[in-house]
């Protein structure tokens, strides 16, 4: 029984499980506390900037977290400036938008190019301990910014920090602090490591471009939200995000997560359809609960907290939980397509996401006129379409493959 026991908390599957689940705890307590203890607004731009550090951090690592895990890379100082380099880039491009068009002020700006850049490395590091399975620790650096988040919030809570500045300036500084002990943990766990590959930037690209349009559908609702109705609109779809997204992330991150290195592994057409078979019928399993839980939980946190703050009807609630279960197939249809595809595929297939990414746009301009729904509905039309071509590819893919001759005594 002990063995047993051992085995199944060493179990990358149920590490992954449990660490996302608890940043997801991490995550709704932290936004839930913000929105009752701040403004409207002022919880409505904080929501904003954190998706929008977030999304950047994803987008500033230009494609390193894809390359460490399809390549054998040494993580020295050199990997560690280039992804430090594009972060910064990304943070200062990512500022300078939110400054001109969503008027944050130039101190927000600030803190937001600082925060990107670190959480960037934050996100390699954990890519990195990923592709060597040291999953513990990679799960730990990948959902801290969650923890960070709560940290943040229990200081507001408590009259310690308050005001939508100070708190992401606490943020950022808790941010640094992770970063540090990234570069120093990794440095020092595979300083031995030596590795001939040569940076293929081009692949790089390719790669950043699959999970930067999926890393931008996810904060779509929220940077068209604001720019297409109004703040209180935006502070109602981070609460109902709160509440609902955490066990469709948990799915998203968990099956996706673990299958991305397996399917790398994968010996034959009949082993790569039975991983992810298996993991399509595990999450439809666990989406089912999933719906009910967000459809009888919300009603009943919205009245204890929030009172009347926040209007969470019932048509809104299903247009979340519509576009969580896309995302969690859209995240095993990315990690099939991230293990199995080629170099070149890849670009053709970045290529389509960005396509997906203007149809979602699209749809949230139209859906716009049906509210805050109609937004949330609009976005998920891109998910919708990258799944059909992700499903498209991989059977493609796999019915190419060679089958797996047995060996002979």
């Amino acid at each position: 029984m002990l063995q047993l026991l051992t085995r199944l908390l060493k179990s990358p599957n149920l590490l992954t499980g449990l660490y996302v689940g608890l940043s997801g705890l991490a995550f709704a307590a932290a936004n839930i506390i913000l929105a009752s203890v701040q403004t409207i607004d002022d919880y409505a731009i904080f929501a904003l900037v954190v998706a929008v550090i977030t999304l950047s951090s994803r987008i500033g690592l230009l494609g390193a977290d894809g390359m460490v895990n399809r390549h054998d890379i040494a993580p020295d100082a050199r990997m560690f400036y280039r992804v430090a380099s594009t972060g910064l880039i990304a943070g200062i491009f990512t500022a300078s938008i939110m400054f001109n068009y969503y008027d944050v002020g130039i101190s927000i700006a600030f803190l937001l190019i600082i925060a990107v850049t670190m959480l960037a490395i934050i996100f390699f590091a954990a890519a990195y301990f990923q592709s060597r399975q040291d999953f513990q620790l990679s799960l730990i650096l990948l959902n801290s910014f969650n923890f960070v988040l709560l940290a943040v919030a229990l200081t507001a809570m408590a009259n310690l920090w308050q005001g939508t500045l100070a708190l992401l300036v606490l943020t950022t500084v808790l941010l640094v602090l992770v970063a540090i002990f990234c570069v120093v943990v990794v440095i020092h766990k595979y300083q031995s490591v030596v590795s001939g590959f040569e940076y293929d930037w081009r692949e790089a690209v390719a790669y950043v471009s699959i999970v930067g349009s999926a890393s931008v559908l996810v904060q779509l609702e929220r940077l068209l939200t604001p720019q297409l109705l109004e703040l209180k609109d935006l502070a109602t779809l981070g609460v109902l995000l709160a509440i609902v997204g955490p066990p469709f992330r948990l799915l998203q991150m968990t099956l996706g997560y673990v299958l991305l290195p397996k399917l790398r592994a994968a010996r034959g057409p009949t082993e790569t359809k039975l991983m992810i078979k298996r993991e399509v019928g595990v999450a439809l399993a666990f989406l089912v609960p999933s719906w009910l839980f967000a459809w009888v939980l919300v009603p009943i946190i919205d009245s204890y907290f929030f009172g009347d703050k926040y209007q969470l009807s019932a048509m809104l609630i299903f247009s979340v939980i519509f576009a969580g279960t896309a995302k969690v197939l859209n995240g095993i249809a990315r990690a099939s397509v991230a293990a199995l595809a080629s170099a070149k595929q890849m670009e053709a297939i970045g290529i389509s996401g960005w396509i997906g990414v203007a149809l979602s746009i699209a749809g949230a301009y139209y859906g716009a006129s049906f509210g805050l729904g109609g937004i949330v509905y609009g976005v998920s039309a891109g998910w919708i379409m990258r799944l059909i071509i992700a499903v498209m590819f991989v059977r493609k893919y796999v019915g190419a493959m060679p089958p797996v001759s047995s060996a002979k005594d």
